[in-house]
């Protein structure tokens, strides 16, 4: 960076940030009467955003 910015006095130096957002929980409390399996709704596809910035 030193080298360019020595190079380049009037250079300008961009940075590129990329951020996903899973829409999807990841852990879940679920309750059931004892001897009974609980049941747990999933969907099968993770809604998901995907944000760029400098």
């Amino acid at each position: 960076m030193t080298d360019f910015l020595q190079d380049h006095p009037d250079g300008v130096v961009l940075a590129l940030d990329e951020m996903s957002l899973y829409f999807q929980a990841t852990l879940t409390r679920v309750w059931a009467p004892v001897g009974q399996t609980p049941i747990v709704a999933v969907i099968r596809s993770a809604t998901m955003c995907i944000s760029m910035g400098l």
